[in-house]
C-alpha cells in the first residue's frame, strides 16, 4: 500500500510537533517588558533574583529579560525607576506558568513538557510586562531653627544643585 505524499507531509508534521515544546514555539524568546515614568527620563534598573545588575537604560524603554533561570525556574526581577529630586519607586516582575505550555498534553509533546520548554524558558511568562512609575518630588522639609527633627537623605533623592554642595566628611580612620 502506498502512501500519499500529503498524508506523509501531515503525519511527519505531527510527529515533529509532538517532539517540539508547545511554548517555545508559541511564545519563543525572551520578554519584552516596556517601562515609562512620568516624568521620561528617569533611570531603571532591573535586578535579578541574586541583586545583580541584569539591565539599565531611561524612560521610556524596552528591556529584553529571560523568562526561565533554569531547569523547570522561572525568573523573577526587581526594578528599580529613579531620577535626582524625585522620589524612586521598586516594581517586581514575576513569572507565571504559560498557557501554551500545556499544549504539550494536547498534542503528546512529552519531550517538549519535560525537556524543551523548561529548558528554555519557554513554560514561562513574565508578568507584568508594562511598567509605568509614576514619580513623586520629594517633598522640601521644613526647617525652623528650633526644630529637634532630624531627616537623613539619600544622594539620589537631592537635586542636582543640592548634590553640588555636598562636602566630603572625613574618615575615622584619617584622624590621628
Amino acid at each position: 500500500m502506498k502512501i500519499k505524499p500529503s498524508l506523509k507531509s501531515f503525519s511527519l508534521a505531527l510527529v515533529l510537533l509532538g517532539l517540539c515544546g508547545c511554548a517555545s514555539i508559541i511564545t519563543s524568546g525572551d520578554r519584552r517588558v516596556q517601562f515609562t515614568s512620568t516624568p521620561s527620563g528617569a533611570n531603571v534598573t532591573v535586578y535579578d533574583m541574586k541583586s545583580m545588575v541584569v539591565a539599565t537604560s531611561l524612560t521610556p524603554t524596552t528591556i529584553k529579560l529571560k523568562k526561565g533561570a533554569g531547569y523547570f525556574k522561572g525568573a523573577d526581577y526587581r526594578v528599580v525607576v529613579q531620577k535626582a529630586g524625585y522620589q524612586p519607586r521598586e516594581f517586581e516582575i514575576r513569572h507565571d506558568i504559560n498557557g501554551w505550555y500545556w499544549g504539550n498534553f494536547a498534542i503528546g509533546g512529552m519531550l517538549g513538557f519535560l525537556v524543551i520548554d523548561p529548558l528554555t524558558g519557554g513554560m514561562w511568562v513574565l508578568k507584568p510586562d508594562k511598567i509605568q512609575a509614576d514619580l513623586n518630588p520629594i517633598q522640601k522639609p521644613a526647617v525652623s531653627l528650633d526644630s529637634r527633627n532630624l531627616m537623613i537623605l539619600s544622594k539620589d533623592q537631592l537635586t542636582p544643585a543640592q548634590q553640588s554642595r555636598l562636602v566630603p566628611l572625613v574618615s575615622s580612620a584619617r584622624i590621628r
